[in-house]
């Protein structure tokens, strides 16, 4: 058995290296840390393929890493350029591009001041509702919340941080033809129809035209569709209808994930942009909830606020 004298050298020893080691961190000593490691520079490169040097301006961001944490990186960013920096949940948005309303393309009132994100992002979104217009004249892409002009927490959102995620109405037809309105994203029962709106219905078609546009496009790499299950399963009953081949369905069915939430609007993701490596961190996909774990979810929320209001 240890003596005293040994038990408190070995105190001793645990004491000082859990004091000394913030001091390392801070130094670079320990290869990481908030403020530590090797400060790394990004020559960020504009669309046409330039590296963006004297006429950039350089600005420190603070970047995610694996652990919600990266070493600082300076990155230099041209005027009429943008960046996405970090993970869509904990990420920030440099040279953010508004979109912009067309013909074709409207944005929600409510959405106006968070209609900025990257330049690939703003132009995927103006290529896909040009295509369906096209074949639909007439048709008009109601379009929520992308990010803030400079990123960061948005409201009630947990991603649409980094300028690479943006909320897309479904197309609705009704009685009279195509519903233009994007006052409010319309919310889908499961037999297709608006809910305490029962003459509109989900527009299959020109929804699904829609994702199609979205995954092909050439420049813009999508990540993820967060979708309601019973939408889903109509759009894909629609493509099988129209003769689609089943292998086109698997490629876009490869990036849905649903989820009961997103029963009124398309969430869409794009990966991150060559350009903006290494500063952008693609995040995880939405895994598939099954109805058993949203009913779990839903009991452990229920218990936490019952314990909640018992200890007031």
């Amino acid at each position: 058995m240890f003596s005293l004298g040994r038990w408190v050298l070995v105190v001793g020893l645990c004491l000082g290296m859990w004091v000394t080691r913030p001091i390392a961190r801070a130094e670079g000593r320990f290869g990481g840390g908030e403020r530590g490691g090797i400060e790394r520079k990004a020559i960020h490169h504009n669309h046409k393929g330039r590296k963006v040097r004297g006429a950039g301006r350089s600005r420190e961001i603070q970047g995610v890493g694996t652990r919600e944490r990266e070493e600082e990186a300076v990155v230099e960013v041209d005027s009429g350029d943008s960046v996405s920096v970090g993970r869509p949940r904990r990420g920030r948005l440099i040279g953010g591009i508004p979109l912009e309303e067309s013909e074709c393309l409207a944005i929600k009132a409510s959405s106006f001041p968070h209609r900025f994100a990257t330049f690939e992002l703003v132009h995927l979104l103006s290529r896909a509702a040009n295509h369906v217009a096209e074949r639909w004249p007439g048709s008009r892409l109601c379009v929520g919340d992308l990010s803030r002009e400079g990123g960061g927490r948005l409201g009630r959102h947990r991603s649409h941080r980094s300028g690479r995620d943006a909320d897309i109405g479904f197309y609705i037809t009704g009685p009279e033809g195509p519903v233009h309105s994007c006052e409010r994203f319309w919310d889908i029962g499961r037999n297709g129809r608006v809910r305490k709106r029962p003459e509109l219905r989900l527009d299959e078609e020109r929804t699904w035209e829609l994702l199609r546009a979205l995954s092909e496009d050439q420049t813009a790499r999508v990540q993820q569709f967060i979708i309601a299950r019973h939408v889903w399963s109509r759009l894909r009953a629609e493509a099988i209808n129209r003769g689609v081949s089943m292998s086109e369905i698997e490629k876009i069915e490869s990036l849905v994930s649903t989820d009961r939430r997103h029963r009124n609007h398309i969430h869409l993701r794009i990966a991150c942009p060559p350009s903006d490596m290494p500063s952008c961190t693609d995040g995880p996909a939405l895994r598939r909830r099954s109805r058993r774990a949203w009913r779990s979810a839903a009991s452990s929320k229920f218990r936490m606020k019952k314990r909640v209001e018992a200890r007031r």
